[in-house]
């Protein structure tokens, strides 16, 4: 669940005492939720340069308190609709947060508004969750919201008559959906035949979906991990499945090896990164039509 390997755990235990697990009488150990959700802030600052000698020796206030300032300022809104939205999640306000959502949507559209609005303050929202000061149902709640938003926004567009296709799946659904469903957003927009699984899909369902539609493109919102073997390991099964296909991954993780990822595999380690790829590679004028 930490993306952490066993061992790693133990040797910070040993050598930083980092967390105290409880045991069992056979001495086998185990962890509570408040020791996965320290872990998982140690693993990610540890990620962004600081020193584990370091973060071990903070309580967990602190950690959280380190995490919340890597928290960004969204930019082009006004600060009373992100409090508001705020304020409506913390309630489970569903019209509140639509209002909300609706001012930025008029003010400067879909895709300037998730750009410099919805995806850093979902990321905001992550990093609240993570540090102890919003629930997963909240957390679950606002994405749902802004998600069935960008559906509806979809459902307005024509139907692509490009010769490129995608398809956007997940082979390890958690809460990704609302990135595979934005991207769906922007490849449609952009003209590009989309077949989208919102649900999980079985790598023998994804070869069938390959064999019989051939798609030019596989984009991927990968399960949240921080283990690089893991990932590894993953792109080497997409590869393999689909093999003729060019393969687009993302996932939180910055990878320190990418020489050995095949030639047709792209990774990203940020949303924004698949966005501007998608503005580069299918550009649309002002209108909306493909160039």
């Amino acid at each position: 669940m930490t993306g952490i390997k066993a061992h790693t755990i133990r040797m910070w235990e040993k050598r930083y005492d980092t967390v105290t697990p409880n045991r069992t009488d056979t001495n086998i150990r185990f962890y509570t939720d408040a020791d996965m959700k320290r872990l998982i802030n140690i693993a990610s600052l540890n990620q962004l340069g600081y020193k584990i000698s370091y973060l071990s020796k903070l309580d967990d206030q602190e950690l959280a308190r380190l995490t919340l300032s890597l928290m960004v300022k969204p930019s082009l809104t006004d600060e009373g609709d992100i409090n508001n939205m705020m304020q409506a999640i913390l309630i489970y306000d569903n019209a509140l947060m639509e209002r909300q959502l609706n001012n930025q949507l008029l003010k400067y559209g879909i895709e300037k508004s998730f750009k410099n609005v919805i995806a850093p303050f979902t990321e905001n929202l992550y990093y609240l969750y993570r540090s102890g000061v919003i629930a997963f149902s909240q957390f679950y709640f606002a994405r749902y919201v802004i998600a069935q938003k960008i559906i509806a926004a979809t459902d307005q567009l024509p139907q692509p008559n490009g010769k490129e296709s995608c398809v956007l799946f997940t082979l390890d659904y958690r809460e990704k959906e609302m990135e595979l469903i934005y991207y769906n957003y922007l490849l449609r927009k952009r003209d590009v035949k989309v077949y989208y699984f919102g649900q999980p899909l079985m790598l023998d369902d994804l070869k069938y979906v390959c064999q019989n539609v051939n798609p030019t493109l596989l984009i991927e919102a990968l399960f949240e991990t921080r283990d690089q073997s893991i990932i590894h390991s993953h792109i080497k099964i997409l590869n393999e499945a689909c093999p003729d296909q060019n393969i687009w991954i993302q996932a939180k993780t910055i990878l320190d090896d990418k020489k050995s990822i095949p030639s047709n595999v792209t990774y990203f380690s940020s949303v924004q990164d698949i966005i501007e790829k998608i503005s580069a590679d299918f550009p649309h004028n002002e209108m909306g039509f493909p160039l």
